[in-house]
């Protein structure tokens, strides 16, 4: 028994060295992999302090696998809207678009007002939200307008009825997701929905210019986040019991996702 047990250890003595040589020598006889180098590269702004995205990633889809990245850059004039600035710093913010080491001015939907992208396709179509001049009547603050820029033309893309949108999502054939807001009264489509009002905002779908609306989960509100160039969609939705899940669209269709980290996740954030 004790000469089994010594032969046994002395076979996996052997072979692990045999395998430390033996690794040894292979990482020896390999060239050693080269870093790739990054450059870090200033977007720049339009004359104020900072540049920035509207919306964070993965809420964004800021940049394309072809090198296409959307945001916004500060000029240096004051908001026009003191009480209610677009941003921290009450510079008035416009879009912008990097590609190929160029920086590109777009258009504001309204010159002397902010706004920006917050998705791009690969062929350099971008879609957000802008400011059109106006204040919500309803609300006391400025509207905020679902917009496409393409071609060197910016959009509105429209509303349900109500007074402000958000585009948040572009596919590469051209369809746009996003929220807005239809006539009827709700004080809950602020967040996490985009959309500031007190009418309800529903997912919606931009599509040949029409618009059309993708529904709830039972609930009052709902927005589409992201989507991908099989026309899939997904967001978030209020339940008939006022719980946001995560919901997904699928040829025009709604299905709830429930997802225990989802629900916590959004908890934890209105909390």
């Amino acid at each position: 028994m004790k000469l089994r047990s010594m032969t046994r250890l002395c076979g996996i003595v052997v072979f692990a060295g045999v395998v430390a040589i033996t690794t040894t020598t292979v990482q020896e006889a390999t060239p050693k992999a080269k870093h790739h180098r990054y450059k870090v590269v200033d977007v720049g702004t339009f004359g104020g302090p900072n540049a920035d995205t509207l919306v964070p990633p993965p809420a964004a889809q800021i940049l394309t696998n072809n090198g296409i990245f959307v945001g916004t850059g500060e000029t240096e004039f004051p908001d026009p809207f003191p009480f209610a600035c677009f941003n921290p710093d009450c510079f008035i913010r416009e879009p912008l678009l990097w590609f190929a080491g160029s920086r590109v001015h777009l258009l504001s939907l309204r010159p002397g007002y902010s706004g920006g992208p917050i998705s791009v396709n690969d062929f350099g179509v971008a879609v957000g939200f802008a400011e059109n001049g106006e204040i919500d009547p309803l609300v006391g603050t400025p509207e905020l307008k679902a917009t496409l820029w393409k071609d060197g033309k910016v959009i509105d893309l429209g509303t349900l009825g109500g007074n402000g949108a958000s585009a948040n999502a572009i596919t590469d054939d051209g369809r746009i997701f996003g929220g807005a807001l239809n006539t009827i009264p709700d004080s809950d489509s602020e967040y996490p929905f985009f959309v500031p009002g007190a009418t309800q905002v529903h997912a919606v779908l931009w599509k040949h210019h029409t618009i059309q609306d993708l529904g709830t989960l039972g609930g009052s509100d709902s927005v589409v986040y992201q989507a991908n160039n099989s026309g899939q969609a997904m967001g978030v939705s209020f339940t008939d019991n006022v719980r946001p899940w995560r919901a997904r669209w699928r040829d025009h269709c709604l299905s709830a996702m429930v997802s225990v980290t989802f629900w916590y996740q959004f908890r934890f954030l209105q909390s």
